[in-house]
């Protein structure tokens, strides 16, 4: 299967310990597992000064420092594995307490992502099964800042049909959703359990095009605080068709800078349900 390292608008920073897929190498075939580690920390969007530092192996092994939009990937033997993420420069001797950690446990033949957001680390779900007929995939990340939980929905641009992708989303969660139509898409934001098609949304936060057998993974990034901005950066990638073999993979790499429009205040947020795993496609 075709893999390739996240590479954001500026330029991929290389570091010791950090490996990049090249465009047509198999992420499987750099090691026995890995764990893409994605860059969504930033108090306003785009920010392309929001570095985050990695270590790795219990805070021994610095593996890169990372901007905004950007993503490193990191081999392992399968099993578990600590990331340690600091905020501040200065810290490749992996020294000190981090600002945040966590433990993935990757298997044999296995990629997983881990996304950095304003306050949140998460894992993320990184899916290279085949896609059939006219129809692709988004996995979305929300690693913004705080935020009262909304129904996330993509708005078809051809006859603005609402795609739920996930309900009562708050930061620090993912969903996948298979099965969506090969479109342009908007990204939208609206109070939990309200009609879309009849309310505004609380807000805008960029879109993306879905190909036919492509799929697209998104983070939204930014807060709402002060003059600060909201926006989503995604990654590409495709085709993965079901019914052919598969043509040399490619990706290409976009953002959408978009001012957050508070369109009505949020409603009383509903208890948030996780959203990570697997969606079914409702449009």
């Amino acid at each position: 299967m075709k893999r390739l390292a996240l590479i954001a608008a500026s330029a991929l920073a290389v570091a010791t310990g950090l490996v990049v897929a090249p465009a047509g190498t198999s992420g499987a075939q750099q090691a026995d597992a890995n764990i893409n580690v994605f860059n969504a920390a930033a108090s306003s969007y785009p920010n392309v000064d929001s570095q985050r530092y990695v270590c790795t192996s219990g805070g021994s092994t610095f593996s890169g420092a990372i901007g905004l939009g950007e993503s490193l990937e990191v081999e392992m033997a399968p099993g578990d594995l600590v990331i340690d993420v600091y905020d501040g420069e200065g810290v490749e001797s992996c020294a000190g307490t981090p600002d945040r950690s966590i433990t993935v446990t990757v298997g044999a033949g296995e990629i997983t992502g881990v996304v950095i957001g304003f306050d949140t680390l998460f894992t993320f779900p990184i899916d290279y099964s085949c896609m059939a007929g006219q129809t692709g995939r988004i996995q979305f990340a929300d690693g913004s800042g705080p935020h009262e939980a909304w129904d996330l929905y993509a708005v078809s641009q051809t006859d603005f049909d609402h795609v739920l992708l996930a309900a009562s989303m708050e930061p620090g969660q993912s969903v996948l959703v298979p099965d969506v139509p090969a479109d342009d898409y908007v990204f939208e934001a609206y109070t939990p359990g309200i009609d879309p098609d009849v309310n505004p949304p609380l807000a805008l936060l960029g879109g993306a095009t879905v190909k036919p057998n492509f799929q697209v993974q998104a983070f939204l990034a930014g807060t709402d605080d002060g003059n600060s901005t909201r926006g989503t950066f995604h990654l590409d990638e495709g085709p993965i068709p079901c019914d052919e073999e598969l043509p040399p993979t490619t990706a290409t790499t976009s953002s959408s800078t978009t001012t957050t429009t508070v369109a009505v205040s949020p409603g009383t947020a509903t208890p948030a349900v996780p959203v990570s795993g697997t969606a079914t496609f409702t449009g």
